[in-house]
């Protein structure tokens, strides 16, 4: 889970699921939903734009940045 460096975005993903959610933080609403491909989501890390994240997955995989 990860925090977007102006606070307003909240990037989270499980260990058994394969999707990487995005929720806005003031009011907890879902942003976007993104299917990874590659097995549970262990780490996720938002840039310092705040406008991409990186995941890695439980196969080893780091992803291209994801557009938020």
């Amino acid at each position: 889970m990860s925090v977007s460096p102006d606070g307003a975005l909240l990037a989270a993903g499980g260990s058994n699921d394969a999707t990487l959610k995005i929720y806005k933080v003031k009011d907890g609403s879902l942003v976007h939903s993104v299917e990874s491909g590659s097995g549970g989501i262990y780490t996720t890390y938002f840039d310092a734009t705040g406008k991409n994240v990186v995941i890695s997955t439980s196969h080893d995989v780091v992803s291209e940045p994801l557009k938020v």
